[in-house]
């Protein structure tokens, strides 16, 4: 991974690696072996964080439009095209079919470059890379992707633990993206798309964990660890992640995320904030751009995509939210939510779910995604050590076991079964219905 923290500063970096390679080969001076390995690594990376679908990949980290080789009539948030030229080069054989994103291989290879060869489909894997802090969990037709890193170079957003979910070709929680670097006289819209307003992640007591010292930077640098994951096999996959932002005064509270694939099409994320005395606690879900409505329950938001139906639903064990809302493209001064910028400088209004509640820690936010199924929260009856979550869908009710909120732990995930028959087979208690 590249050390601008920027899937598209990545592609950049590629881009002019593979210019330059080239140009050194046709000299007939090329460069040592270990430099394409490297090189074959940062394309292995952008593949396995792509959508097979639509070639996109998270539109994290800065991202201004920068573009070294335009040689293709791909979109510009298309990544095949420089995925397919670096394997090449490092390889001498392509990595994916054929298709408009040769156009890249073929401008600086030749009309020959593998073209005769058949390349079987490949599909990536759920993944892990360590040194960047990136993690995927893939399953059928569904992705996710988080960032749970300790920093050792400066960082130009304020997002960790940030979570990116996309579903038949859509990205249904989704990252804003930067927009403009500088916004002349609406320095409040510019905080928004780099600081947490702007970001799939927790905020506390109302203020950044970090300081934003200059256009750029975040001070002090974020610390996070990856605790404990599950990402082989056909059952449930899991991430579960520490961030130690908050974890210092004035707050002195740890954020613990675990991002969990209970099957395709439900998707679990719990969040922990451990910690004593009384905070507020307000977790934000940027979603994908479709007609929604908040349901009965009041704590669910039902969207309609052209893919099919999608439910994402906030929950606390033992308590209500003080506040559930649904704000799309409000650009009030000081105040500015809603927004996502698929393209620098183009800004365009999202729904975006803010969860909020205020008390006694430990505090816990447990939020469902149901993709194509309705999913409802079935919170349990107890607070004790051991939570049983109830996830009911038309086909039956997963009862997710969880570990209670507290510190120090290594495994939150403690099991998850189905039961088909009636859903009143455990004790639970229901939240919607």
């Amino acid at each position: 991974t590249y050390v601008q923290q920027s899937m598209n500063y990545q592609r950049v970096m590629l881009q002019g690696a593979l210019l330059g390679l080239r140009l050194a080969e046709l000299a007939g001076e090329p460069f040592p072996r270990d430099v394409y390995d490297r090189l074959s690594g940062g394309a292995e990376f952008l593949f396995q964080m792509m959508d097979p679908a639509t070639g996109r990949l998270p539109n994290y980290g800065n991202n201004d439009g920068a573009w070294v080789l335009p040689l293709n009539e791909c979109d510009f948030t298309d990544f095949r095209p420089v995925i397919q030229a670096v394997y090449y080069l490092c390889h001498h054989r392509r990595m994916l079919p054929r298709g408009p994103w040769d156009e890249d291989l073929l401008w600086v290879f030749g009309p020959g470059a593998g073209m005769t060869e058949d390349v079987p489909p490949r599909r990536p894997q759920s993944a892990g890379f360590e040194t960047g802090g990136h993690y995927t969990l893939r399953r059928d037709r569904s992705l996710a992707m988080t960032r749970c890193h300790t920093y050792r170079d400066r960082m130009a957003q304020c997002d960790g633990l940030h979570v990116d979910l996309r579903w038949r070709g859509q990205n249904i929680l989704q990252d804003c993206g930067t927009y403009q670097y500088r916004v002349p006289r609406r320095p409040d819209i510019e905080a928004y798309f780099k600081g947490p307003a702007g970001q799939n992640s927790v905020e506390i007591d109302g203020t950044a964990a970090l300081e934003n010292v200059s256009r750029f930077l975040w001070l002090p640098w974020t610390r996070a660890k990856l605790i404990d994951r599950q990402l082989e096999g056909t059952g449930p996959q899991w991430l579960t992640g520490e961030l130690y932002d908050y974890d210092r005064r004035p707050w002195k509270v740890l954020h613990r995320r675990t991002l969990l694939s209970v099957t395709p099409s439900i998707w679990v994320k719990v969040d922990d904030l451990i910690g004593s005395g009384v905070h507020r606690g307000l977790v934000r879900w940027h979603l994908f751009d479709a007609p929604y409505k908040i349901t009965a329950d009041g704590h669910t938001v039902h969207l309609v995509t052209p893919q099919g139906d999608v439910y994402v639903s906030v929950a606390m064990p033992d308590a209500p939210l003080n506040r559930f809302e649904v704000i799309r493209g409000r650009d009030e001064p000081g105040a500015v939510q809603g927004f996502a910028a698929p393209y620098y400088s183009e800004r365009i209004p999202i729904p975006t779910v803010e969860a909020e509640y205020a008390g006694p820690l430990q505090m816990r936010f447990v939020t469902g995604v149901g993709l194509g199924e309705r999913l409802a929260l079935v919170r349990p009856t107890d607070d004790a050590d051991e939570q049983v979550w109830g996830l009911r869908t038309s086909r039956g009710i997963h009862h997710l076991t969880l570990a209670g909120p507290f510190r120090p732990i290594t495994r939150v995930v403690r099991g998850c079964a189905l039961a088909q028959s009636a859903i009143g087979n455990r004790p639970h208690q229901g939240i919607s219905s």
